[in-house]
């Protein structure tokens, strides 16, 4: 732990304090998670096939022209700014669109990847609707031998 150093790292990410808390976790989430979670997700994700993704909005320069503004405001304001800041702003079907949530296809990667469909679909131990990562785990685990 000593070497990673965890506690430096947030404090770096919080220096300069952000005012409020609501930008407190946005910095948080920027500089840690984001970075180091979900930028990494999607680039193994779309390498895997072949799929040159970029992310335009995760920009250094415009997060630090637009943090003022938006750790200043509540989340829907924000968003709302965002959205009517071009020279024409997004329709408001647009931007009244509830929310539609997204997932990886890796359940579909290894349905069709595994010879009969997904690895232990059969078994008392991944039901049908078991996440993709319990079925992995216990494929894994079978094929090293160290299920009984």
């Amino acid at each position: 732990m000593r070497k990673l150093a965890p506690l430096r790292m947030i404090e770096a990410a919080m220096t300069p304090r952000p005012a409020t808390p609501m930008a407190r976790v946005s910095a948080l989430e920027s500089a840690l998670y984001m970075r180091n979670q979900l930028l990494r997700d999607t680039d193994w994700a779309s390498m895997a096939h072949s799929i040159e993704v970029r992310t335009p909005l995760v920009d250094a320069t415009l997060l630090s022209k637009t943090a003022a503004i938006v750790g200043s405001t509540g989340e829907a304001a924000s968003k709302a700014l965002l959205a009517d800041a071009p020279s024409r702003p997004l329709p408001p079907q647009m931007k009244g669109r509830i929310k539609t949530g997204f997932t990886t296809p890796i359940s579909t990667w290894q349905q069709q990847s595994v010879p009969g469909g997904a690895p232990n679909r059969g078994r008392s131990t991944a039901s049908a609707n078991a996440p993709w990562a319990r079925t992995w785990a216990i494929a894994v685990a079978a094929r090293s031998g160290a299920t009984g």
